[in-house]
C-alpha cells in the first residue's frame, strides 16, 4: 500500500519537480474553462493536482479511497489556508448524480484500480453530456516504467503492484462507451535522474525526445467528450 507521506514527499525532489510540471502542464491545456465549471478529480491522493484545478474553478471536488491521503490533503489545506472539498469514496463507485460535472479526471489513479471498467464507466456516468474526460496515466513502454518494474521485481518501490494502462487499451474502451474527439497528449521525455546538475538539460531532452521518440513519453493523457 502508498505511504501518503512518502509518495507526496517525493513530488518535492528535483525530479519530481520537474515531472509535476509536465503533467500539470497537460492537464492545465485541457482544462482550460471559458465560464463557471464543475470538476471532479478521481484519485486526487494527497491533493496536489486538486490545488492546480482549484485556481481555475471554485467548484472543485476530490474523492479518493484512501483514507490517509484524504488526511494529508486536509492538512495541506488547513496548512495553506483554503478549502478543498474532499470526499472517501471508491472509483468504482462514485456517490454523485449522472452527469454532475462539466470535467471528469485522474491522475495515474486507473492503474491502482482492480476494475477499471467499472471506475471508468462510474466516471462517465457521473460526467455531462458534452463534458470532457481526461485519463492520466503511465506509459508501459517507457524507460521509466521499465525501472519502476525492475524495483516492483525486488519489492521495492511505489509501484510493485500497479497495473501499467497501455493508451489503446483505454481508447478502446473510451471508444466503446462512446465518447468522441478521443486524442494523447505525452509528457516527461527526459531519464529518470533526480540530481540538481541534471537539471538544466531537461527542457533539452523534453523538446528533443518529443520530436524524435514521442512513443517513449513517461505520462499521456487521453482526452475524450461524452456527446449527447
Amino acid at each position: 500500500m502508498l505511504d501518503a507521506v512518502r509518495y507526496d514527499s517525493w513530488y518535492d525532489s528535483p525530479l519530481g519537480k520537474a515531472c509535476f510540471e509536465r503533467e500539470n502542464q497537460l492537464l492545465a491545456k485541457d482544462v482550460a474553462l471559458e465560464g463557471p465549471e464543475s470538476i471532479l478529480e478521481v484519485g486526487c491522493g494527497t491533493g496536489r493536482f486538486l490545488l492546480s484545478v482549484m485556481k481555475k474553478s471554485s467548484n472543485v471536488i476530490g474523492v479518493d479511497r484512501d483514507i490517509s491521503f484524504l488526511q494529508f490533503a486536509k492538512k495541506r489545506e488547513e496548512n495553506m489556508g483554503i478549502h478543498l472539498s474532499l470526499i472517501q469514496a471508491d472509483a468504482a463507485e462514485l456517490p454523485f448524480r449522472q452527469g454532475q460535472f462539466n470535467i471528469v479526471y485522474e491522475m495515474t489513479t486507473l492503474c491502482f484500480v482492480k476494475d477499471k471498467r467499472k471506475a471508468l464507466h462510474e466516471m462517465i456516468r457521473v460526467c455531462s453530456d458534452n463534458g470532457k474526460m481526461l485519463l492520466g496515466e503511465l506509459n508501459p513502454f517507457s524507460p521509466w516504467q521499465w525501472w519502476r518494474k525492475l524495483k516492483g521485481w525486488l519489492g521495492r518501490g511505489s509501484f510493485k503492484e500497479v497495473q501499467w494502462q497501455w493508451s489503446s487499451h483505454l481508447k478502446r474502451i473510451l471508444k466503446e462507451e462512446g465518447l468522441q474527439g478521443i486524442s494523447v497528449r505525452r509528457a516527461v521525455f527526459f531519464p529518470p535522474l533526480n540530481v540538481e546538475n541534471y537539471a538544466h538539460w531537461r527542457d533539452f531532452f523534453e523538446w528533443a525526445a518529443s520530436m524524435f521518440w514521442p512513443w517513449i513519453g513517461a505520462f499521456y493523457l487521453l482526452s475524450a467528450v461524452k456527446k449527447e
